[in-house]
């Protein structure tokens, strides 16, 4: 059974709620780093609320925007090592997501256990009129290359593929009647 390390999340291990969720998912066998990353997750949102005045039994929707907005905001600190225009600020989208969901599930547990009634942290929105539902609370960042443009045109017809072949074409010198072909099914 993986062993959950306290000293590296000394807020989880504080709050009696925190410590009981965390060790949930030790009980049910997953990995070390599942854990760690669980626990990473919920120290860093208790910290915020710390930060904020707010008991996490008490908050609403708007404190956990506040946090991802705080989790985009952050300086990244491998931010030296990557190569790309917006690397400076604000965690990657990834550790974002991640970090909402460990939140929601630990409000999940809260609402499961009736210490809460309601989960704060929201899911994708319902579509309206006909257009597709929104997905998650953090908008996936897609970076535009000149690959993706060009697969982007192709796809739009813009271009010619190079996997499909061009229309059968009768030959300029044969008669006009002889010009419609019949290509085999």
């Amino acid at each position: 059974m993986t062993e959950v390390r306290w000293r590296r999340f000394p807020l989880v291990a504080a709050h009696k709620h925190a410590h009981r969720w965390l060790q949930f998912p030790t009980h049910l066998g997953r990995a070390q780093n599942t854990v760690e990353a669980y626990g990473r997750a919920l120290e860093d949102h208790l910290r915020f609320c710390g930060s904020v005045g707010v008991d996490p039994l008490q908050l609403r929707a708007d404190v956990i925007a506040a946090w991802i907005g705080d989790l985009h905001e952050r300086t990244n600190s491998r931010a030296a090592n990557v190569l790309h225009l917006d690397s400076r600020v604000g965690l990657s989208n990834a550790t974002i997501q991640q970090r909402i969901i460990a939140a929601r599930s630990f409000y999940e547990y809260l609402v499961e256990h009736g210490l809460r009634e309601r989960n704060p942290v929201r899911r994708g929105e319902p579509g309206c009129q006909g257009r597709p539902p929104k997905r998650g609370l953090v908008r996936p960042i897609e970076r535009a290359t000149r690959a993706s443009a060009h697969r982007r045109r192709r796809c739009l017809g813009a271009t010619p593929s190079p996997c499909r072949r061009p229309p059968p074409r009768a030959p300029d010198d044969a008669p006009p009647g002889s010009r419609t072909i019949r290509a085999p099914a």
